[in-house]
């Protein structure tokens, strides 16, 4: 009995200390303001009426483009009608009521598997490209908590020609298989040109998703690694953009374990990095191994936590928002 007791009053410890050191992290997300949550309504679609209308040209691509791109991005985070009575969701912005009044799009179809979502955009007028935007994880500190996942091999959707040896994130695989088939038939139905986009989780899927069908173009925005080099030789669409803001930590994540056993299982982004600077500047990484590190010192990472971090707010969806307006209003091209 008194064993019992024993290592039944050691597991409550454990559960104070857990609840102690959960309570701790909480307190200081807290203290972070902005750093999570969506962004306030008068946010969504800022400079929509001075912006150039949405082309989807895939000649001569432009920011202003990309700005359109990444604001769907940000609407998808936004309850849509199945969720808007949610408890979760009710105080927040209406997506139907933003498209309808700052916006030419129409959502065509919105859907929902186990927690992920996706939707297709047209514009209400006709014609035009057909938008599929994947949202994103909706909980950045998982991003930062899981530094390094498990590949899988691509072979469910693995097409004749596609190289046998392709790896893929294995998290961002299950959700694919979850939500693909519930997009496939109406984008089958649907005109080209066909864009994908996507922020954070939704730009991984983007990217893996354009293995599939080819899409015209692939918009991510602050998306993590998510297939081996091998994957990156399938034809994954027309034309493919992936934006990076700042020092965006997510961007640099899955970390690649030192002296890995099977290099070729690395996940990587096979695609350059088109830079968002302030101004509405385009960059690059000068050394594209820079994505392979951390943005931060681990040794003061104590230090850089007392406030919420540069590398955890260039992540939001806002920021990416922001920069490309600006780049967007001075009426330039997106760098090849």
């Amino acid at each position: 009995m008194k064993r019992l007791e024993r290592l039944a009053a050691g597991l409550q410890q454990k559960a104070n200390v857990r609840e102690e050191f959960t309570e701790r992290i909480e307190a200081r997300f807290a203290g972070w303001n902005g750093a999570f949550g969506l962004d306030p309504e008068a946010c969504f679609f800022e400079g929509a009426e001075t912006m150039p209308a949405f082309a989807g040209d895939l000649t001569a691509p432009t920011a202003a483009d990309a700005w359109w791109l990444a604001e769907l991005c940000r609407l998808v985070y936004t309850p849509d009608h199945r969720e808007r009575n949610q408890e979760a969701y009710r105080n927040l912005p209406l997506r139907e009521e933003i498209l309808a009044a700052r916006t030419p799009f129409e959502e065509v179809l919105s859907i929902h598997k186990t927690g992920n979502h996706a939707s297709i955009y047209r514009l209400r007028e006709g014609g035009g490209p057909t938008i599929v935007c994947f949202r994103g994880s909706t909980r950045t500190r998982q991003w930062i908590l899981n530094a390094l996942f498990r590949s899988h091999p691509w072979r469910r959707f693995r097409l004749d020609g596609d190289p046998g040896s392709a790896f893929v994130h294995s998290g961002i695989y299950v959700i694919l298989k979850r939500v693909w088939p519930l997009l496939a038939e109406t984008l089958e139905r649907s005109p080209r040109p066909w864009f994908f986009t996507g922020h954070s989780l939704g730009g991984a899927l983007a990217m893996l998703a354009g293995a599939l069908v080819h899409p015209d173009a692939v918009y991510t925005f602050g998306a993590p690694k998510a297939a081996s080099r091998e994957f990156f030789k399938i034809r994954l669409g027309g034309q493919i953009r992936r934006f990076v803001n700042g020092s965006d930590l997510v961007t640099r994540l899955p970390l690649s374990p030192e002296g890995a056993a099977s290099p070729g299982r690395e996940l990587v982004h096979g695609i350059p990095a088109i830079r968002l600077l302030e101004g509405g500047d385009f960059g690059s990484f000068g050394d594209p191994a820079e994505e392979n590190v951390l943005p931060f010192d681990l040794k003061k990472l104590a230090t850089e936590l007392e406030q919420a971090p540069p590398w955890l707010l260039d992540h939001r969806m806002g920021g990416y928002c922001r920069k490309l307006r600006e780049a967007g209003e001075r009426g330039i091209l997106l760098p090849e």
